[in-house]
């Protein structure tokens, strides 16, 4: 078998983070939450995200579906930063996005994730073809991991940020992809470098890795399989220190999406793996799609 190098860069538009942030909000008004996360199980959908205030009275959580529009699903109290949301039907699109209330009014929104609930075929749980719309087509390379359960370590290297909250960031932009995929790939965090399928380092501006400007580089190699997927062998991931959260976020899902297997970007700006992200940028159909084409298909 031979065994190939990848080198691809990612260029990092700065913009801002719509309706979040993380001072007060106007006239007393809470700071946004952020990093909302969404993973599916069964019908169900399980929330995450990041309090940035300390005077919330609660959250208010938002679910879009294309009948209804958006409309609040429920409350919580304060200082909740989990939720739940019941009752998703099969073959149905939804979004959720939440903010934080209290006496002086409303926060900005946090991030709005896509969700869509794929029928699955038992007992594999593999999503039901085509997998369209999809850009596989323009991969210059195609991959997949041997087993659907991936490993990532995160080395902070000279980031002055906790490594606590690098790992929280960095499992949202986890929950993503295993969201999108509705579980088809899994990435797991591993406390061992020796362990992890994946290496995430974080690096100075100066960095080689970082040519050019951009702000983050994945690498890996791969093994040819006759008749079937290049198999990935090894991954890393590297990324410029200092960013912010909101920009850390969708630069990590971007570049996990490179050592999950897509090799190359996509050409719709909408998209994730579009070579330029910013704060806003969310996994999208297209996204999910494309990689699960690639594990399930030999095309």
């Amino acid at each position: 078998m031979i065994r190939r190098y990848l080198f691809l860069t990612l260029s990092l538009a700065v913009a801002g983070c719509g309706g979040s942030g993380y001072g007060g909000g106007a006239d007393g008004a809470p700071a946004a939450p952020a990093g909302l996360a969404v993973t599916l199980a069964g019908s169900s959908a399980s929330l995450s995200w990041i309090d940035y205030s300390s005077d919330e009275t609660g959250f208010e959580v938002e679910r879009y579906t294309t009948t209804g529009g958006w409309a609040v699903q429920f409350n919580t109290g304060a200082n909740v930063t989990t939720a739940t949301s019941s009752g998703l039907e099969p073959g149905t699109a939804y979004a959720f996005r939440v903010r934080a209330i209290n006496g002086a009014g409303k926060s900005g929104f946090s991030n709005e994730v896509p969700v869509n609930v794929v029928v699955l075929d038992q007992p594999n749980r593999n999503p039901v073809a085509p997998y369209t719309p999809n850009y596989l087509g323009s991969l210059t390379a195609k991959l997949k991991w041997g087993s659907p359960t991936i490993t990532y370590f995160i080395d902070k290297g000279p980031e002055t940020r906790d490594i606590a909250l690098l790992q929280a960031v960095a499992e949202k932009a986890a929950a993503r992809w295993n969201t999108a995929t509705n579980g088809l790939v899994t990435l797991t965090r591993v406390d061992s470098a020796a362990s992890a399928n994946i290496q995430i380092s974080f690096v100075a501006p100066s960095d080689p890795a970082l040519a050019g400007g951009d702000e983050g580089s994945a690498e890996y190699t791969y093994t040819d399989v006759p008749g079937g997927r290049s198999l990935l062998a090894t991954a890393s991931v590297k990324v410029k220190s200092g960013l912010s959260d909101s920009l850390l976020l969708p630069l990590l899902a971007h570049e996990l999406g490179h050592t999950l297997g897509i090799g190359g970007h996509s050409a719709d700006a909408s998209d994730n793996m579009y070579p330029v992200v910013n704060a806003s940028t969310l996994i999208s159909s297209r996204d999910a799609n494309t990689l699960s084409k690639l594990y399930l298909t030999t095309e």
